[in-house]
């Protein structure tokens, strides 16, 4: 970019369009915080804001509207519990893996901060903010909503706010005037006496991981809800069937019962994500998958140069059984030919359905 020739957009007229904040996370997350170059965009600020700023001030106001709609509906005022650890006795899997998932987040943005790591910083909060908008706040809408009972409907709000009012702390640093306008608003329910009722959200300090609520079994379910619910609409589109369209049932190929077993609290949101009707499990992964293995060429080539076995390498590895490639995965090494083969130089795991 050229001062003089001024190829790049007026910044005062980028930060009245989209913001200050967004330019500010936009650089934070660039290149530059590397000591790189950087061609800068006014198409990359307006994809801070998009993919950014409007998912996480809509789950923002939704908690907001549902505060307001609880006190309606309850006639007292909702105060936020500050202890949330208190509330776990009551949480679903879905608050047990955003609470322990904010714990981890934590974590990292304390660590990189410490070591001035801005590039690292950003990624994960962007990250986090995407599993909360796209996956706890729209599996839970209709709770937070009230749609349950009164008390499973506080502990979602309260959770929300727990881990909105964490996050805004975190990114506060980074985008100082948005975090501010929603702590300002969101302070009115604190305790009077809370540790957190400040004047301002630049006057708290970022929070200490809190051991008790890092849940690494509701981390694990949660993936593999998330694992089904995306390979399930992939297949919906390479078959071409409408998300509108109800199927009959889901088969979850995984020689773990206890992978199965581990999705039994989310089987009604995969139900209602996929719009299926019946979920059944399959342990013999063969009936449906068969693996196969190619040679990986760029890196086995120059490894095999003037060995006189390579092409009985690459014949052995095309003839594997999925039974051999299945130990191959556990043990990371098997011998072909003589030669002892890593799986670095094999291109593993193609399934054929």
């Amino acid at each position: 970019m050229s001062k003089r020739l001024k190829n790049y957009p007026d910044p005062v007229e980028v930060c009245n369009e989209f913001s200050a904040d967004a330019v500010r996370l936009y650089l934070i997350n660039s290149p530059l915080v590397r000591a790189d170059n950087l061609n800068f965009s006014k198409e990359g600020v307006r994809g801070v804001v998009r993919e950014v700023f409007l998912p996480w001030y809509n789950a923002y106001r939704f908690l907001i509207q549902n505060i307001s709609k609880w006190e309606a509906h309850s006639g007292r005022k909702f105060e936020f519990v500050e202890e949330i650890e208190q509330l776990r006795p009551r949480f679903n899997v879905t608050d047990r893996w955003i609470e322990s998932a904010l714990q981890t987040l934590i974590a990292s943005v304390r660590r990189e901060m410490g070591e001035y790591k801005l590039y690292n910083v950003v990624p994960v909060l962007i990250k986090f903010l995407e599993a909360l908008t796209n996956w706890y706040v729209r599996l839970n809408r209709s709770r937070l909503k009230g749609e349950a009972d009164e008390g499973n409907w506080a502990v979602s709000l309260n959770v929300l706010f727990d881990v909105l009012l964490k996050v805004n702390v975190l990114l506060s640093p980074q985008v100082p005037f948005i975090t501010e306008l929603m702590f300002q608003n969101m302070r009115l329910v604190l305790r009077p006496h809370s540790q957190l009722a400040e004047a301002s959200i630049h006057h708290l300090r970022i929070a200490a991981v809190n051991e008790g609520l890092l849940d690494p079994v509701a981390t694990e379910q949660m993936a593999n809800f998330m694992a089904v619910v995306e390979t399930a609409r992939k297949l919906r589109e390479q078959k071409k069937v409408s998300l509108k369209q109800p199927i009959s049932s889901l088969t979850v190929i995984n020689r773990r019962e206890a992978v199965f077993a581990g999705l039994g609290p989310f089987l009604s949101y995969v139900r209602d994500e996929v719009n299926v009707d019946d979920i059944r499990h399959e342990a013999n992964v063969e009936k449906y998958v068969r693996l196969e293995a190619l040679p990986n060429l760029p890196v086995l080539g120059p490894k095999f140069k003037g060995n006189k076995t390579f092409g009985e390498v690459q014949a052995a590895i095309k003839k594997l059984t999925t039974v051999e490639l299945e130990k191959l995965r556990e043990s990371g090494s098997i011998v072909l030919a003589g030669n002892t083969l890593e799986t670095v130089l094999l291109q593993l795991f193609r399934a054929i359905w």
